[in-house]
């Protein structure tokens, strides 16, 4: 049992330290660009409209995900809680390091096509044990479905709207 919250602690500590590194890149640096992607953070107080919607992000995500045969895709709102350092999870898992790789890689390539969308930041591609790519308003992650099954992403964020994806 002690296990299980050190590990759940340790993926809070890594959701808290991206949005920390956001913080400080936005703080630090005037010449970074402003994410794209519309969300009630960045848009709040603007009549600004973003060049991409998030829901079309998270559609083409998912695409590639489903070409890539991505397993259990799904997706997370986690704009109502408070403490989320983000707008949306979108998850999956594949049973081997090739097919995780080959998921995270066919994501990027689709978000640059279809979106002109960058990753901000890319982690896990060493081991393709659990890749995440971090869109600012929209992070996913891939896993190995052992992976996925250890760290239990949707149980940590159980207040969030959870949609399955499933073809």
């Amino acid at each position: 049992m002690a296990v299980k919250k050190t590990h759940q602690a340790t993926v809070k500590n890594v959701t808290k330290k991206t949005a920390i590194k956001k913080e400080s890149i936005r703080s630090k640096s005037s010449s970074v660009k402003a994410p794209k992607v519309a969300s009630k953070r960045s848009t709040k107080g603007s009549n600004k409209t973003a060049k991409t919607s998030t829901p079309s992000l998270i559609e083409v995500i998912i695409a590639a995900m489903a070409d890539k045969k991505a397993q259990q895709i799904t997706s997370m709102d986690l704009r109502a809680i408070e403490s989320a350092s983000t707008d949306y999870f979108v998850i999956a898992h594949a049973g081997n390091s090739t097919q995780v790789e080959a998921i995270a890689a066919n994501v990027e390539d689709e978000v640059k096509k279809q979106l002109q969308e960058k990753a901000l930041h890319t982690e896990g591609y060493q081991n393709a044990e659990w890749i995440l790519l971090d869109y600012f308003n929209v992070v996913v992650h891939v896993f190995l479905e052992e992976k996925r099954n250890f760290y239990r992403l949707e149980q940590m964020w159980a207040d969030a709207d959870i949609t399955n994806h499933n073809a």
